[in-house]
């Protein structure tokens, strides 16, 4: 004969286990779920960890800056950063300058695959910038990424035109 307690532990035991089943069917949505990021250390992966969830910058650098080459053009890039819109008005006039512990992520996509990816950290707010970057690189969709041996002067380069022409603390992608 069951007891009352009996009971309630088998009621309890079964509502916990429907609520384990609708939370792992409750996944984010395809577009935002992380990609397979192989050949990337889990440091990087766990930084960037949901990318496709945050806030994308759809809006592309002035034309004045095209001149830099294909790495900030339109084209088969997709760029998320981890604020929020609020956060990023809140910090000023397009979201910028940006707090230490941002992060962008560059997605270069080639047909169906992810061909590179490219991150961007606020490390510190100071009169460089206070970025660090880090650049992977792949042949394929079953190759693993390789990290690509640039220097972070070789980006500040550039980025730094990004600052000066639109005021926008390095980054070349913009807010809506």
């Amino acid at each position: 004969m069951s007891t009352p307690t009996g009971r309630l532990l088998t009621l309890a035991a079964a509502v916990a286990s429907t609520a384990v089943a609708v939370l792992a069917s409750a996944g984010p949505s395809d577009a935002a779920r992380q990609p397979a990021l192989p050949g990337i250390p889990a440091s990087d992966a766990r930084l960037i960890d949901g990318y496709r969830s945050w806030l994308p910058l759809a809006r592309p650098p002035v034309a004045s800056l095209a001149g830099l080459g294909s790495a900030h053009s339109a084209d088969r890039k997709r760029i998320y950063v981890n604020r929020t819109r609020a956060q990023l008005r809140r910090r000023g006039r397009a979201g910028v300058p940006h707090a230490p512990g941002t992060v962008v992520v560059k997605e270069l996509r080639v047909d169906d695959f992810i061909e590179a990816i490219a991150i961007m950290r606020k490390t510190r707010a100071s009169a460089d910038g206070g970025w660090t970057w880090v650049e992977y690189k792949r042949s394929s969709g079953s190759a693993p990424f390789r990290r690509l041996q640039l220097s972070g002067s070789f980006c500040n380069g550039c980025h730094v035109q990004a600052t000066r022409v639109q005021r926008t603390d390095g980054v070349f992608w913009r807010l809506r």
